[in-house]
């Protein structure tokens, strides 16, 4: 989940590193200490870890008490939020059956294998790093090792913006081998090392797990370790990656391509990367909501079924949303019940986000009306009140998600009657108690409300942007939208194409409604201005619509080409007058 508090960088590193050849009990190994001497040096030499920011264990120093001491250390105030912290460990683990499956242990030097007390539990790790503020946790483990029980995290094959996987917390893991597999401690590509740390050395050091801009990141480094040490001739282990919880960012060991991605402040360039796939992926359970959607939209008899599953989900919304969980009176500013607020409504609004997605980009004919009921009753609540201009305003904000998210998948589908279904869905005034109006008008008029308020240039990283607020949803919706409908670069087409064809529909409407053209601007107002070859949305749509009339066969601007061409033609005059 996006978190509106962080920043796209780091501004501490940390690690934990651990290697124990001697044993007070157990046997001795060779090369764990040489790999952990080895990972220290790497990250202060080629990923910009402070010497200070590191605690490295070796051998006798690396006691339970130690160990769990300089882990602690991290917690509170041992980090801060937009900081990375590894933890690495070399050494023996072992794995016990439980009720419910593995638990994995790791060995310290003064631990006894068969006395449990004396060891590490995974879980000692996993249920206090939620007392870690650092953004990005990483662990890598040498070690066989059992117990590990992984989320879905990333999809692997999809795409991601690397910028805002910075803006996302990250609890991930890689390990060497799995309960049963004997984990090597030499025989590697490199001499005193162990197979898995040799490998994993040359993927950072040698920048062989690096993507074609230079990139270095977890989820980059785990397919390159497992396929070298997964097919090694002398392995017979199979490495593991996955996320400790729901998060879904991910530990970036070199991004020097962030510097020019953050010269201009103004606007938000990004650059999109692929999350590669390992040939023995962890298993990662379906979305069942999108899976649910999905067997209703195809089936004979689904359309009643998910009607009920909308209209359950819309009552849900909004007792999640209601006044008494988002007050507008009495509640004064900060950027902490900001962001709170945001990653609220951001929550409550994914399940409709979801429905609104699979229905506009896959449902038929007779689906139109639940979407339609899904917008025009998640507004149901909002109604102009006393209070705050800015928690007023922001009641609108999932709506807007909604929107967004159903109007870029109808795109992606070339279904514009279903885009024009949704704008026309009654929704009540932003401004006029008890008046009811077109979703498409209030859209406007919310998005004036918010761009009033200024609300979005109050988050961090947003302060200087041209269009905050449209630049914040722009990496807000990539995630979801991507895993479900599999877009790739093309999002930020359809992205673009959605907010030029709002601002042309709504200045249609405020044109008959008072004789002005005014329109929600989006990242194409920049465009617009400062041109290339391939990325001016504006005039792209423009000159599509006077080719094919899509918009017009869907009933936008009365079907009259005339109407779109005068609004077409003096909402770009007005965009050209504006001064960013």
């Amino acid at each position: 989940m996006k978190d509106a508090t962080l920043i796209p960088k780091y501004t501490g590193s940390h690690a934990l590193i651990i290697g124990i050849d001697k044993y007070a009990i157990a046997s001795p190994l060779q090369y764990a200490a040489s790999d952990a001497k080895s990972i220290q040096k790497l990250l202060v030499e080629r990923f910009s870890f402070g010497e200070n920011g590191i605690h490295i264990l070796v051998d006798e120093q690396a006691t339970r008490s130690n160990i769990m001491s300089s882990y602690m250390a991290f917690t509170e105030d041992g980090t801060k939020r937009d900081d990375r912290l590894m933890v690495y460990f070399a050494g023996h683990g072992v794995t016990r059956r439980g009720t419910r499956g593995d638990i994995g242990f790791l060995i310290p030097h003064d631990g006894n294998p068969k006395d449990l007390y004396t060891l590490i539990g995974w879980d000692e790790f996993t249920r206090n790093a939620e007392l870690i503020r650092a953004k990005h946790l990483l662990f890598v483990v040498d070690a066989c090792y059992g117990g590990l029980v992984f989320s879905r995290g990333v999809p692997e094959g999809s795409m991601r913006f690397l910028k805002d996987m910075l803006l996302r917390p990250a609890r991930q893991v890689i390990a060497a081998g799995k309960a049963d597999e004997a984990v090597a401690d030499s025989g590697g590509p490199r001499p005193e090392h162990s197979l898995f740390t040799g490998h994993f050395l040359d993927a950072l050091e040698e920048g062989k797990a690096a993507d074609e801009n230079g990139i270095i990141t977890a989820n980059g480094v785990m397919p390159y370790v497992y396929a070298k040490v997964s097919t090694d001739p002398r392995s017979s282990q199979t490495p593991q990656f996955g996320y400790m919880d729901d998060s879904d960012g991910d530990f970036i060991f070199n991004a020097s391509v962030l510097t020019s991605l953050t010269e201009k402040d103004e606007v938000d360039e990004d650059l999109l990367i692929t999350i590669p796939s390992t040939v023995n992926h962890v298993d990662r359970p379906k979305d069942d909501l999108v899976s649910l959607v999905k067997d209703l939209i195809v089936s004979p008899q689904g359309h009643i079924r998910l009607h009920d599953l909308a209209k359950e989900r819309v009552r849900s919304f909004l007792v999640e949303t209601s006044n008494d969980r988002f007050p507008v009176e009495g509640i004064r500013y900060s950027d902490e019940e900001l962001a709170n607020r945001l990653q609220r409504y951001e929550e409550s609004v994914k399940p409709l986000e979801v429905l609104a997605i699979c229905t506009a980009n896959w449902g038929e004919e007779q689906d139109l009306t639940i979407l339609q009921k899904i917008a025009s009753r998640a507004t149901d609540q909002i109604s102009p009140q006393a209070g705050s201009g800015i928690w007023n305003a922001l009641r609108w904000y999932p709506i807007l998600i909604l929107s967004y998210s159903a109007g870029i998948a109808a795109l992606a589908a070339r279904r514009h009657p279903i885009l024009y279904s949704l704008f026309t869905a009654p929704a009540p005034s932003p401004h006029s108690i008890g008046k009811r109006t077109t979703l498409l008008w209030s859209l406007g008029e919310a998005i004036l409300e918010i761009e009033r308020t200024g609300v979005f240039k109050r988050l961090p990283g947003h302060e200087r942007q041209y269009v905050p607020r449209s630049e914040y949803i722009h990496k807000l919706l990539q995630p979801d939208l991507e895993d479900i409908l599999f877009l790739g670069e093309d999002y930020e087409n359809y992205f673009d194409e959605f907010e030029v064809v709002l601002a042309l529909a709504y200045a249609d409407l405020r044109n008959k409604e008072e004789r002005s053209i005014w329109g929600p601007m989006g990242r194409f107002g920049w465009k617009y201005l400062r041109p290339t070859e391939t990325s001016n949305p504006l005039s792209r749509v423009i000159e599509r619509e006077r080719e094919s009339s899509e918009l017009l066969a869907a009933g936008f601007f009365g079907g009259d080409m005339a109407r779109f061409d005068d609004v077409a033609t003096r909402y770009s005059e007005l965009i050209a007058r504006l001064r960013f």
